[in-house]
This record gives C-alpha cells, sequence and structure tokens, in this order.
C-alpha cells in the first residue's frame, strides 16, 4: 500500500472511531440495573415527548439471549431507552412535550405529525387497509391487525412493508414523471426553463418528506441516498449508475448513525448479495 493510501485509511479510521464516540456521548441512556415498580396513577391521551405518570412494572433491559443474537441493550442503549417492562393501566400526563423544560424541538414535532398522519389515515381507511396504508406512508405498523402482520409473513411479503427502494422509486419516478409532463404542458415554462432540473429539484424535496414522515429507518436512509443521487446527477447533466452509490450510502448512514453497523437492518442493507432490488 502506497504511504498517502495508508495515510488515508489511519484517517478514515480515526474519524470513524471519532464518530462512534460522540454517538455514544449523544445518544447513550442511563441503564436501568434492577426491578423497578409498580410506581404510579392513570388515563389522558397521549403524544409523543409527553411526559406521563403511570402504573408500571420496569426491568433491566434483557442481554442477548443465544451468541451472536439480537443485542437489544446495545440498541436501546443507543436509542435512549434505559428499561423495558409493562403498564398496569393507562398513563397521566403531567407534562406535554417540551411543557416542562422547554424542549422539544423538531423531533417531537415530527413524531407528532407522524402520530396524527397515522391517527387520519386509519380513521379515513378503518380496519387492514388502513393499518397496511399507514405502514407503508408513515412506518407504524402498530395499527395492522396481527392477523394480518401474520398473513404477510406467511407469504413472505413483510419486506413489502419496509420502507426502501421500492418505495421511494415508486413516489420519486410518479412525481418526477408527472411533475415534469405537467411543466412540458405549459409552452411558456417549458421553452424558457430547465423542466427537467425543476423537477428533480421538486423531487427531492418530496423524497425528503417521505423520509422524515417515513421515520428515517436504515432501509429508508440508504434508498433515499441512492434515489438522490440519482436526482442530483440529473442537475449536473452526468447520470451515471453504478453501485457505488450504495457505497456512498453505506457511507452516510454509518456518519449518522455509526451503531448501525452491527444491526440487522444495516446487514440486510448493504452486506447481502443485493445492495437494493427497489431501486
Amino acid at each position: 500500500m502506497q504511504p498517502r493510501g495508508g495515510a488515508a485509511a489511519v484517517a478514515f479510521w480515526a474519524a470513524g472511531l471519532a464518530i462512534m464516540q460522540q454517538a455514544r456521548w449523544e445518544r447513550g441512556a442511563p441503564m436501568l440495573e434492577r426491578r423497578i415498580g409498580p410506581v404510579a396513577a392513570t388515563s389522558d391521551p397521549l403524544k409523543p415527548g409527553d411526559r406521563v405518570s403511570l402504573k408500571a412494572m420496569l426491568f433491566p433491559v434483557p442481554g442477548q439471549v443465544l451468541p451472536g443474537g439480537r443485542d437489544m441493550q446495545r440498541e436501546l442503549y443507543f436509542a435512549g431507552i434505559g428499561g423495558v417492562g409493562y403498564s398496569y393501566g393507562r398513563a397521566r400526563r403531567i407534562a406535554a412535550a417540551g411543557e416542562d423544560n422547554g424542549e422539544g424541538g423538531w423531533r417531537e414535532w415530527l413524531l407528532q405529525l407522524r402520530a396524527e398522519m397515522t391517527r387520519r389515515i386509519v380513521a379515513a381507511l378503518p380496519g387492514s387497509t388502513g393499518g397496511v396504508a399507514s405502514a407503508v406512508i408513515t412506518g407504524k405498523r402498530g395499527t395492522m391487525a396481527e392477523e394480518v402482520k401474520q398473513a404477510f409473513r406467511d407469504s413472505g411479503l413483510s419486506h413489502l412493508l419496509a420502507i426502501a427502494g421500492l418505495h421511494l422509486g415508486l413516489v420519486g419516478g410518479f412525481v418526477f414523471f408527472a411533475v415534469r409532463g405537467g411543466l412540458a404542458l405549459i409552452p411558456w415554462v417549458a421553452l424558457r426553463y430547465p423542466i427537467k432540473k425543476i423537477t428533480a429539484i421538486i423531487t427531492l424535496l418530496v423524497l425528503f418528506c417521505y423520509l422524515l414522515i417515513s421515520g428515517a429507518a436504515i432501509p429508508t436512509q440508504r434508498a433515499f441516498v441512492m434515489t438522490g443521487i440519482v436526482f442530483a446527477a440529473i442537475l449536473i447533466g452526468r447520470l451515471r449508475i453504478s453501485m457505488r452509490i450504495c457505497a456512498l450510502a453505506a457511507l452516510v448512514v454509518l456518519v449518522l448513525d455509526p451503531a448501525s453497523l452491527v444491526g440487522v437492518s444495516f446487514q440486510m442493507s448493504f452486506g447481502g448479495r443485493r445492495a437494493d432490488r427497489g431501486l
């Protein structure tokens, strides 16, 4: 290896360690070490970010059941969750999101938006239709009946509920051709402005909104980066499709969430034989 290549490798290695340490400082949660509960009382409608009082039983996060199995302790540590358990009844809200400490921010606003969208989808499309629709729009599967989830598993179609390349490809393609076709029908615009590039910008904005609304899971992040690079290439007039965009997507995901490296979603998105069937 040339000295320049060795120096680059060391630089990437050091940058990776620094990013992982930063993620630990920002996301690490104090972990419960002993069983606690039950504790309090109950009953208000809740929104993401609310502080609540409830009668519950809390336990330390369980470790791996099998060597090499899913490590819930690591996952919940970086998710900011220090314990698990169950409640004995509904919760009583003691402070709304950001009410007690002035915090909250756009993340809690986005969680509330997703919850409200899910509620409206299920109200407009009751039954299994609304459950599936909310799963592929907001990424929330809690409204799906268990028998519907099992039917997806038995038929081998559960992967269709994971918002990834297929979904972003369909949304991006529909928006791109619909907007470009609409602009092309206006001669004054089509003859004076680069409607293809304008459409690419609009499509990127729509896909970014879909990324946020869907919960930005690892497969969704990967699909957004790969699809986004394609539309960005349209903007600069250098459209090329290669597997390098998959490597760039992996780099972006790891910078944003280093702990995802050992997760199932990352391994299925980047470690398998196929990088992306849906793009």
